[in-house]
């Protein structure tokens, strides 16, 4: 009953129910790009843990006190790796994270 008189009082606010009307078309647009989004992170981690964990940088002989810390606070999981690459997405300080691995080897540049 109150979801009743709730739909009728939004058909009377013409522009509010135009807002929400769109809102409801435009969800699974939404959905499928956070969808997108979510599995292309996926894949550049996967690709990162890589890159990054087994360079000879971060393991091995020449293995570099700076680059492992990074490796060690940002790439050290999946889930880890995940949460960086989703603050290079909204731009959240990742030149902390970036700047000093390129400086270190600049191979990685590409990622």
């Amino acid at each position: 009953l109150r979801l009743a008189r709730t739909i009728r009082l939004l058909l009377k606010f013409k522009e509010l129910w135009m807002l929400v009307r769109g809102l409801m078309n435009s969800a699974s647009t939404v959905l499928y790009t956070a969808l997108l989004l979510f599995a292309m992170i996926y894949i550049f981690s996967c690709v990162g843990i890589e890159l990054i964990t087994m360079n000879e940088k971060a393991v091995g002989p020449d293995a570099d006190e700076r680059f492992q810390l990074l490796v060690a606070e940002n790439f050290q999981d999946l889930w880890s790796t995940m949460l960086t690459l989703s603050a290079f997405i909204s731009f959240d300080n990742i030149i902390l994270v970036y700047k000093p691995l390129v400086e270190l080897d600049w191979m990685l540049c590409p990622y």
